[in-house]
């Protein structure tokens, strides 16, 4: 995963989301990269066949329907891991299902349909993740029209770096605002 900024404005000592432009996320299995420009409709290019495929999130607003990703490990306390914990029990209840997400941005990619398939899910949720393991994701799928906010639905363009934030990132406003009910102020 790669995130760039403008080459003039590197002089900074602290940057944040805001900041960026471009995210590029190369899966391990090879086959091409995903990558976004701000302003512009990411997109997945292949390596052999050159081609350059547009980028699609689900338009699917009914949680029983879809998946959804989650990250709580990355906590500070126990305290801070049992609260969020308990924040996600109601929306693994009311979402279909859910996967655990390990940290190499492919996850996150699964939250994209190539070539006009739908995919599999509709959310990502983490608890206290570092914001530069979220910077290129977040900017590939915020491009793509994802709602990015923390867990009280706040803006996190303005968190630096080396920050972490209680983070939601869902396909539409439907499954952000549920996601926001069920985590809104629990840690």
């Amino acid at each position: 995963m790669m995130a760039f900024t403008d080459p003039l404005e590197f002089t900074r000592e602290v940057y944040s989301i805001n900041d960026f432009t471009v995210g590029l996320i190369a899966p391990h299995h090879l086959e091409g990269q995903y990558y976004a420009i701000k302003g512009i409709r990411p997109r997945f290019i292949h390596y052999s066949t050159k081609t350059d495929e547009s980028l699609n999130i689900t338009k699917q607003t009914e949680p029983k329907k879809i998946r959804f990703f989650m990250d709580l490990f990355t906590a500070q306390s126990p305290e801070v891991h049992a609260s969020a914990v308990d924040a996600v029990v109601p929306v693994m209840k009311e979402w279909i299902d859910f996967g655990r997400y390990y940290g190499s941005g492919v996850e996150f990619m699964s939250l994209f349909g190539r070539s006009n398939t739908e995919p599999a899910y509709g959310a990502y949720i983490g608890a206290q993740q570092k914001v530069d393991n979220i910077l290129a994701p977040s900017l590939l799928l915020s491009q793509a029209g994802a709602i990015v906010s923390d867990w009280n639905g706040n803006s996190i363009e303005d968190s630096k770096l080396k920050d972490r934030v209680n983070i939601v990132i869902a396909a539409n406003s439907i499954l952000h605002e549920n996601l926001i009910l069920h985590l809104k102020g629990k840690i």
